[in-house]
């Protein structure tokens, strides 16, 4: 399970079969993560080599996150 821990609890929630690699992650931010976030967020991402790369960064920061 992929998800989003807010103050307000979980969101974006993405259940998937196996490991998570970038191709994984990167529908994540584009289908569950970034309709959720709203210009300000903070996304905090840990070190996962699936989360680093600019298309990730350029993903979220595209919606003022």
């Amino acid at each position: 399970m992929i998800a989003a821990v807010t103050l307000n609890g979980y969101q974006a929630p993405m259940v998937i079969k196996g490991a998570t690699n970038r191709e994984v992650f990167k529908v994540y931010v584009e289908k569950f993560l970034l309709p959720t976030l709203e210009p300000g967020d903070c996304v905090v991402l840990d070190n996962l080599s699936a989360h680093k790369g600019n298309e990730i960064r350029e993903m979220i920061e595209s919606v003022g996150a």
